[in-house]
């Protein structure tokens, strides 16, 4: 079985998210199942060529508004086992942006240019997919194309593919004119629908084209059926109810591994972790000049400032959370009040508080190693990966219970959880994890650590599985199904 996988970004080539390293990390592991797969992105021009020893493999053209647009395809072995191939062209992809705006026409053609380029590489490449896996709606006009100016052609009409929705709030709301620059006519739409803005949807042509959807957790998925979850497009997705499934993300545990020493201040497993993670915590304190006793939790949060992350429930509830006597790490970057507010709390709490408004990969693990607490009060969120990793190192995450955080922590066992999306049961749920703390500190000084409720839930996270290895192979089974069903609609035409 051959899989393409067709994505804007991958994790540490050409990165800005989660969905980076969804597209990094299961290939590698469908690999292991015996999986051929490829990875194919669009160049921009912070990729490092020296770094990534990019080698030319072939040039082609591509029709686009009636003009024909160069490509030039390079090739990386970066990522070792999955070569990944980048897509350079001068006119739309040859800038440091990656993104630009979601729903504006520009970001459209941009995208509706790749995905066209995607499909045009096929025939001429030494590698034939019998899926293509695309993700958001950056690459999921690959199955629009598909079904309309390439159904009838003897390769590219014949692929199956899937849309993977790593979020829906991005739906390439646009001018329909979008499809005259495409080369689409309307009537071969699956559907052909106008918002009250006189726009059409790429996101709802996507999920209708596609073969299989998927999302990145169960509960997200059950979400998605939900008005205010879907953005206007829950019916849309009941209509794929039955070619729809949620699978859990996972991570590369062979990146995310606390025994690894280079990566932290003392490396540590499970058999060592109450002995060796405090260590890691102190160096931490000590570094950062913040008070260092052990008896005092060590919360953080890793993430993007966002209105999503719960960043505004945080802020309101951000003194009252102070006064119980924790230190505070922020590691992250995102809107700029945001920016403005943290700084100014971290100015009031300077002995007990840092924040870093970068992201820094290495820092990143040092923070996860150090602290007790991952705090993660998003209002939706369909995966969640820092939970995930948190968890890797022995600590608890501190999630709202929404989306794929629902799905990976269970209050109590292996990290807290609160239901209702409030500054109140925000701080008592923070306040139970604070107690939990003390009464384990209190046993450590009786050197009857093992007993406490808190060891028990760092045991249960570091050995909870958050690998890609049950989740890829869920994906080998839905490409299964995908083949089975393009076989049979090609038969029955």
């Amino acid at each position: 079985m051959n899989i393409l996988f067709a994505a804007s970004e991958v994790a540490q080539i050409s990165q800005l998210g989660g969905l980076g390293d969804v597209v990094s990390a299961l290939p590698n592991q469908l690999h292991t199942l015996g999986i051929t797969t490829r990875i194919v992105i669009p160049f921009t021009t912070s990729i490092d060529f020296k770094r990534y020893q990019l080698k030319k493999k072939l040039e082609y053209s591509v029709s686009m508004a009636g003009l024909e647009e160069h490509v030039t395809v390079w090739k990386t072995d970066y990522l070792r086992v999955v070569p990944v191939y980048i897509l350079e062209n001068r006119r739309y992809f040859y800038s440091p942006i990656m993104y630009r705006d979601f729903n504006g026409f520009l970001e459209a053609a941009r995208y509706a240019f790749f995905s066209k380029a995607v499909l045009e590489l096929i025939p001429q490449w030494d590698f034939q997919p019998d899926v293509i896996h695309t993700h958001d709606f950056y690459t999921g006009l690959i199955a629009l194309f598909r079904n309309t100016i390439y159904k009838d052609h003897p390769v590219i009409g014949k692929i199956a593919t899937i849309l993977t929705i790593h979020s829906i709030r991005a739906q390439g709301q646009v001018s329909d004119s979008i499809l005259d620059f495409a080369e689409i006519a309307k009537k071969d739409l699956t559907t052909y629908r106008k918002n009250q803005g006189g726009d059409i949807n790429l996101v709802e042509q996507e999920i209708l084209n596609a073969d299989m959807l998927t999302t990145v957790s169960p509960t997200y998925a059950r979400e998605l059926s939900i008005s205010q979850n879907a953005y206007g497009l829950e019916n849309t997705i009941k209509s794929k109810k039955k070619d729809f499934y949620g699978i859990l993300n996972g991570i590369d545990v062979h990146e995310y591994d606390p025994r690894k020493e280079n990566d932290l201040y003392h490396s540590y497993g499970t058999s060592n972790v109450f002995d060796i993670k405090p260590k890691n915590k102190e160096k931490l304190l000590r570094h950062f000049k913040l008070q260092h006793r052990m008896d005092q939790p060590v919360i953080s949060m890793i993430t993007r400032l966002d209105d999503q992350k719960g960043i505004d429930l945080l802020l309101e509830a951000f003194p009252k959370f102070m006064e119980m006597d924790v230190t505070f790490f922020l590691l992250g970057q995102g809107r700029l009040d945001y920016v403005k507010s943290f700084k100014e709390m971290a100015k009031r709490y300077s002995d007990r508080m840092k924040a870093i408004f970068t992201f820094e990969h290495p820092l990143s693990k040092l923070i996860y190693a150090g602290s007790d607490i991952l705090l993660m009060p998003s209002k939706f969120e369909p995966c969640g990966l820092t939970d995930m990793i948190a968890m890797r190192y022995g600590t608890l995450p501190l999630v709202h219970l929404v989306g794929g955080l629902k799905d990976a922590v269970r209050d109590e066992y292996n990290g807290f959880g609160f239901v209702e999306f409030n500054q109140e049961a925000l701080l008592s749920t923070i306040a139970r994890a604070v107690n939990l703390y003390s009464d384990y500190q209190n046993l450590r000084k009786l050197r009857r650590v093992r007993e406490s409720k808190w060891a028990g839930m760092i045991l249960h996270a570091m050995h909870k599985d958050v690998s890609w290895k049950k989740s890829a192979r869920q994906y080998r089974t839905i490409y299964r199904k995908a083949i089975e069903k393009r076989q049979s609609l090609k038969n029955n035409v």
